[in-house]
């Protein structure tokens, strides 16, 4: 750009001097043509410079007539320009009553006049402009070199990393672009580190709640998860950009998300992960990130133990319906056997009062036992020092009948000071549940055993029989409600299935621990440990 102005300037420099001649050549032949005035015209040569008289036949006379072309006098012209033998002519013309004179020279220009002095110029002229270019591209290159680093500024700071250090003086052109980018990296470390400790404190957030929860982006990659979406997948996950079929194997949940991925519309169901051991409420949510990325945010919610808890109650009602409609039936059919006449029947009436009597009596204990047990989880938070010893005998003297009848040897080995910080209602269900437990449940001539001994911090019961025993695959569900190992010999006994759910449930009502050591056969060892509570005042 620069060369292209230096040559035009280098032209209009030339016109103008140009110009300039043509001036002074005008007014050098105006004053000649004064004085030759005054002096009376005549053809002469003057120096370099012709008088002729344009009216007359001359060559130069024909040159002008033809060139001004016009007919009008010469009158009307004051000079014009004329080729002679090839050169450029100047002819000033002087009209006066002598009739019409020409004062012809070779035209003034830069290639005519000062030749030297023109080549002078044009070289300094040309020397400047040499300098100026060379100036100029210096600077272009300190001012590239200033932007490139103003560049990598910029891209530095895009990239999260600081910007190097940049002098530049307040003569520079890019001075109020430098101190813009530098107020620009405070502005955006400042709001990178606020957007950082938001997005800490939102990933914490996500990581307490108790519902898995998963984000995956557009191309199918998990960007946030937490800590409960791992535990519901059952096994780790990492917290690194992946995709997400790496970690869920489910076909129904893979099925959800692509369909919301897909449509765009969210969807909700009740699926189950983990081969089927694990229920849980499912939802994936669309999300749209800009015009062209939809998300899905993935939120899974553990329903597992609302289902085990609707079933354990489905089975109660039932087990309920069952255990109470076998005595009912009984007691009702008894009835109508006697109302039928068999009443009229001395050895049938008393045989089946008797049997009456007895279903009673087992009904009512199922009743007790339902409502006891009904009961474990309601707040009861008086706290006593309760005497073991006391308990245990209440509990011998109250089915000492059943204990003569099948000639159990007792054993009791407790410490008379025995005694521990607990709720005395609560405990005593549990001492009276597991000794009856063990005398219905012993066989003719055996033995029963209570064991109580201190503990750091509480006791340690065990009760032991040496009766039927129970099998190694039956153990874990003997706590079950309506569980009988020998169902038949249950309701003989008036067991109502109850009991040791009873006991489990209390156990962990005063924060202790249940443990049964059983071999069939042999026998049965039911250990508890309880600890001390705090007294309520």
């Amino acid at each position: 750009m620069i060369a292209l102005l230096a040559i035009a300037g280098f032209f209009a420099l030339i016109t103008l001097q140009n110009t300039i001649l043509a001036q002074k050549q005008y007014d050098t032949y105006q004053q000649m043509a004064v004085v030759a005035k005054a002096g009376g015209h005549q053809e002469q040569e003057l120096g370099r410079i012709t008088e002729v008289n344009l009216d007359g036949k001359s060559h130069i006379a024909a040159v002008v007539q033809d060139r001004i072309r016009s007919g009008d006098d010469l009158r009307n012209h004051s000079h014009v320009y004329i080729h002679l033998n090839g050169k450029r002519q100047f002819v000033y013309i002087s009209s006066g009553k002598d009739g019409n004179w020409g004062f012809v020279g070779r035209a003034w220009n830069v290639g005519t006049v000062g030749v030297k002095q023109g080549i002078i110029y044009a070289v300094i002229y040309w020397a400047l402009v040499a300098l100026l270019l060379v100036w100029s591209a210096r600077d272009d290159r300190h001012l590239k070199s200033e932007i490139n680093a103003l560049a990598d500024n910029i891209h530095r700071v895009r990239y999260d990393h600081h910007a190097h250090p940049l002098l530049v003086p307040p003569s520079s052109r890019v001075y109020p672009l430098a101190y813009q980018i530098q107020g620009l990296e405070g502005d955006v470390t400042h709001w990178r580190r606020k957007l950082t400790v938001r997005s800490e404190r939102f990933v914490q957030l996500v990581d307490h709640l108790p519902q898995g929860v998963m984000l995956i982006n557009g191309q199918r990659q998990v960007t946030i998860v937490n800590t409960a979406m791992a535990t519901l997948l059952g096994h780790e996950i990492s917290r690194q950009r992946h995709p997400y079929v790496d970690d869920i194997q489910t076909f129904a949940l893979s099925r959800m998300i692509e369909h919301t991925a897909r449509d765009g519309e969210s969807r909700h169901e009740e699926i189950q992960i983990q081969d089927g051991t694990v229920d849980v409420d499912a939802t994936t949510v669309a999300i749209r990130k800009g015009p062209d990325e939809l998300q899905v945010l993935v939120i899974l919610y553990d329903v597992t133990f609302m289902r085990k808890v609707e079933q354990m109650q489905s089975d109660f009602v039932q087990n309920v319906s069952h255990e109470l409609k076998t005595p009912v039936t009984a007691i009702a059919g008894f009835a109508e056997t006697l109302l039928a006449g068999a009443k009229d029947d001395p050895e049938a009436l008393d045989n089946f009062l008797h049997i009456i009597q007895s279903e009673s009596q087992r009904l009512s204990q199922l009743i007790q036992d339902t409502l006891a047990l009904s009961r474990v989880g309601e707040s009861n938070d008086h706290i006593e020092k309760v005497t073991i010893a006391p308990l245990v005998q209440n509990a011998l003297n109250s089915i000492q009948q059943p204990i003569a009848d099948r000639k159990l040897h007792v054993n009791v080995e407790l410490d008379a000071d025995l005694a521990l910080e607990t709720n005395k209602s609560k405990l005593s269900q549990i001492v009276r549940n597991l000794v009856n437990n063990a005398v219905f449940y012993n066989k003719d001539g055996g033995t029963l055993s209570i064991v109580g001994v201190r503990t750091n911090g509480g006791i340690r019961l065990q009760v032991s029989d040496t009766g039927v025993g129970i099998a190694d695959d039956e153990q874990q569900r003997i706590f079950e409600r309506f569980y009988r190992v020998d169902k038949a010999r249950s309701r003989n006994s008036g067991g109502t299935g109850l009991g040791l759910a009873i006991v489990s449930e209390l156990v962990e009502a005063l924060g202790g621990s249940i443990h049964l050591a059983s071999q069939l056969g042999v026998g049965s060892t039911f250990t508890v440990a309880l600890p001390n509570a705090t007294p309520t005042k």
